[in-house]
This record gives C-alpha cells, sequence and structure tokens, in this order.
C-alpha cells in the first residue's frame, strides 16, 4: 500500500467521526487525484464545496483539477490527430 492510499484511509475514518469538516474531503480529493480517481476526486471537492461555500481554495483546486484534465485531453487528441494522419485516415492539421 503506498503513502496515499494509506491517507486516504485514515481520512475515510475521519470522516466518520466528523463529517461536516470540509478540509477533510478536500483533502481527500486532493489525494484521489494523485492517485488518479478522477470523478471520486471531483465528488469529493463537490462534498467539500457543499460543507464551506464560502472558502475560495476549494473552488481554486476543483479549477486546477479540470485545467489539468483539459490539458490531458488535449494531448491524448494531439496524439490521435497524428495517428490518423499517420495512417492518412485524416489529413493533419494543428488544432
Amino acid at each position: 500500500m503506498n503513502r496515499f492510499q494509506e491517507a486516504l484511509e485514515i481520512l475515510e475514518h475521519a470522516i466518520t467521526k466528523d463529517t461536516q469538516n470540509n478540509q477533510y474531503y478536500h483533502l481527500k480529493a486532493k489525494i484521489l487525484f494523485k492517485l488518479n480517481f478522477v470523478k471520486e476526486s471531483l465528488s469529493a471537492f463537490d462534498e467539500a464545496i457543499k460543507r464551506n461555500q464560502n472558502d475560495p481554495y476549494q473552488y481554486h483546486n476543483k479549477g486546477i483539477q479540470y485545467q489539468f484534465m483539459n490539458q490531458q485531453l488535449y494531448i491524448f487528441c494531439q496524439i490521435h490527430m497524428r495517428n490518423l494522419q499517420n495512417m492518412k485516415i485524416l489529413p493533419y492539421k494543428e488544432i
């Protein structure tokens, strides 16, 4: 078990003791993101925001996650566009 998984288990236990602590959910979201559990991470950010809608840090980090996801999608599309062009299926044009 790696350190992130261990931390996640500890957080899950802490959340059962204090379900209204938005910082627990925020940290859980960041750990889930590091573990590449994207949907679960976004849900945890939503839970953190639901518990404290006045904390801009929650929105900021959720936005960073979306930005990272967009960058990954852009790279994925670029790679596949080039592959299609190399296979002569699609003329290549930089997006």
